[in-house]
């Protein structure tokens, strides 16, 4: 699973916590960028989370499912 992980760019997701977006700086009107950042982030994680619950035997799935980053599920 990790191989294959790692050969969709996902492997990062194990060590990664979700970024935090700072508020905008004054001299800026939005912080647009961060949270385009931050969203593409939280996507990548839902994907890799969710392969990796879709790699698992049923009774391990109903185990792990509850976890909501692929960091939580692979730390389990």
């Amino acid at each position: 699973m990790f191989f294959y992980l790692t050969t969709l760019g996902l492997a990062r997701f194990l060590k990664e916590t979700v970024p935090q977006v700072e508020p905008p700086a004054k001299d800026q009107s939005s912080n647009a960028q961060a949270v385009q950042a931050v969203e593409a982030w939280k996507h990548s994680d839902f994907l890799h989370h969710n392969y990796g619950l879709n790699g698992l035997i049923d009774p391990l799935y109903n185990m792990y499912c509850k976890t909501t980053t692929a960091k939580a599920l692979w730390s389990h």
